[in-house]
């Protein structure tokens, strides 16, 4: 990760950030899928951050010229800071920090009917949700969600990136 100092997305149950999820441009691309999955990205890391807070942070369909930003998706902004989602394995994603900026990127393959199973941005979320807010998904529904509190969230600079073993992230059933 680069030096610096740690991105401030929540300070004191207070907003200090923005969500950056061009699934506009996506759309007007024709990538009506792509732009589902990045918006139900976006959806669940505000949903879990504002639970895990009380700060609730916008999502922008134009990146902010000042403030902290998580960027979702491989957005044309996340290339400019080195980060191509295209390039990473099937399902892979990357989670790295830069002055100011989060981004959580993946690749999308169009290959299966769920949303959640074709969006390496998706599992990316997951993973950051689990890894910075403590978040844990036991079983489904809200008896199976443990929710850590904290009025205050910051990333640390970090870079990594993480990709299933098998090819998918798909269980089959017999």
């Amino acid at each position: 990760a680069s030096a610096g100092p740690a991105v401030v997305l929540v300070a004191e149950g207070q907003a200090q950030a923005a969500i950056f999820a061009d699934a506009a441009t996506l759309e007007a691309a024709g990538k009506t899928r792509q732009a589902a999955a990045l918006r139900m990205a976006a959806d669940e890391l505000q949903y879990y951050i504002e639970q895990a807070t009380g700060a609730k942070l916008p999502i922008v369909a134009e990146m902010p010229a000042t403030g902290a930003v998580i960027l979702l998706g491989g957005s044309p902004e996340a290339i400019k800071l080195g980060v191509d989602a295209d390039a990473l394995a099937e399902d892979a994603f990357v989670v790295r920090t830069f002055p100011d900026r989060v981004v959580i990127a993946g690749r999308y393959t169009d290959t299966l009917d769920s949303l959640v199973h074709c969006c390496g941005t998706y599992w990316g979320v997951c993973d950051f949700l689990e890894r910075f807010l403590g978040i844990r998904w036991y079983y489904p529904g809200a008896l199976g969600t443990i929710v850590p509190k904290s009025r205050n969230l910051a990333i640390a600079p970090v870079a990594y990136s993480d990709a299933p073993v098998f090819r998918k992230r798909e269980i089959y059933r017999f």
